[in-house]
């Protein structure tokens, strides 16, 4: 494995909610390809956050190393 990554937080901030507010559902929100929890959405805010700026192409394959927390059972 290349260098040690520093882990980041992609825990929404008061200011990140209040932008989602109001708008509609997208199409893959109602009908996903992948059932719910199985998909990670990254958004130019957590794009920007983990430091990614080339985009990889649809189907590319990628390697996630995470820590989650969990907020639910």
């Amino acid at each position: 494995m290349a260098a040690e990554m520093k882990m980041v937080s992609l825990k929404r901030t008061p200011e990140d909610m209040r932008k989602d507010a109001g708008e509609p559902a997208s199409i893959e929100a109602i009908a996903p390809d992948y059932p719910y929890g199985t998909v990670i959405h990254l958004d130019k805010d957590e794009l920007d956050k983990l430091k990614i700026s080339a985009l990889p192409k649809i189907g590319d394959e990628m390697i996630i190393c995470a820590r989650v927390k969990v907020t639910r059972v």
